[in-house]
């Protein structure tokens, strides 16, 4: 079975390794201090089945972290479909990830649509000759934020919770398990991944997985998402440092 290259670096001796596996950990860990810009750029996505998804939040077109990868997920699909493989990625967080960035757009396209309804009624200058209904405006569109993000934030929660739902090791072809039970292994690091048998999990470790854990991740990066997570849930969708 031919190997996927896409998204992977081309080593000396033929084989190819996933970014963050090349790079290495100890380049990637060895920031101090302010100079941690490298492991944040490299770290602020997570690779699952040679899918990049934003690693905070696992969708493919993040609002909050103001990144989209949707084209690195097609360009992967190509690759594999031309290798006869099943698609990157994970099928249920790829659905999820679709109904998400339609959702948002949505939103987006609603708050443009009233702005300019609002400049066009009261002029480009509304907000000070008319402040009364910009401060309404301004006010239903926070409001109209917080619920999307409230609701885009618990099931964040809940697919962290739940896992993949099917074995992330690419070349897998029981991907929904094994047996009746259909029961899947799930990684004791990152709890997020899942595997259908053991042999799968280590060949998986070896292929992708070590430099995507969040084992492997530097403690000051794991800290820092975290409080990236708390501020979210009270309301704070400032812009990361990443």
């Amino acid at each position: 079975m031919e190997e996927p290259k896409h998204s992977r670096v081309p080593q000396n001796d033929g084989t190819s390794k996933s970014l963050k596996m090349s790079i290495g950990k100890k380049k990637l860990h060895s920031a101090v201090d302010d100079d941690n810009g490298l492991a944040r750029m490299i770290y602020v996505t997570m690779t699952i089945n040679g899918v990049q998804y934003c690693r905070r939040h696992l969708v493919l077109s993040c609002h909050l972290c103001q990144r989209d990868d949707t084209f690195l997920k097609e360009e992967n699909d190509d690759e594999r479909q031309c290798l006869g493989l099943r698609s990157g990625g994970d099928p249920k967080l790829n659905e999820r990830a679709e109904k998400w960035l339609y959702e948002v757009k949505g939103k987006q396209t609603q708050s443009m649509l009233r702005r300019e309804n609002l400049s066009l009624n009261y002029g480009k200058n509304h907000a000070k000759t008319h402040p009364q209904h910009w401060i309404k405006m301004m006010t239903e569109l926070k409001i109209d934020e917080r619920d999307l993000n409230d609701r885009f934030l618990t099931e964040v929660d809940n697919v962290k919770k739940d896992g993949m739902t099917q074995c992330c090791y690419w070349a897998c072809n029981t991907p929904d398990g094994i047996g009746e039970e259909k029961k899947l292994l799930r990684c004791a690091g990152c709890s997020i991944v899942k595997y259908c048998c053991k042999d799968h999990q280590l060949l998986d470790w070896k292929w992708e997985h070590k430099g995507e854990c969040t084992v492997n991740l530097p403690d000051w990066l794991n800290r820092e998402m975290e409080q990236d997570r708390l501020n979210n849930l009270d309301g704070d969708y400032a812009d990361y440092k990443s």
